[in-house]
């Protein structure tokens, strides 16, 4: 994405860039780095939430099942 218009990265195929032709159609070949800067941002939003999430899933889990608190005190 990010070569759109540089066209470093070498093309396993032949012919035109896809990314190119695709920022071209939509009229965003001028704000590629900045396009792909979004998606990582979202991208490292999405892993650290779903690492969050899983961490809270699985202490909200300990809790229920072990009846203890993180410190190894017992729940009330």
């Amino acid at each position: 994405m990010a070569d759109a218009r540089a066209h470093d990265l070498p093309l396993v195929g032949s012919g035109e860039h896809d990314w190119t032709r695709i920022f071209t159609c939509l009229g965003l070949l001028n704000y590629d780095t900045a396009v792909v800067n979004f998606v990582r941002f979202i991208g490292w939003l999405g892993l650290i939430s779903t690492m969050l999430f899983v961490t809270y899933q699985w202490n909200q889990y300990r809790k229920e099942h072990t009846g203890k608190n993180r410190d190894g005190s017992h729940l009330i």
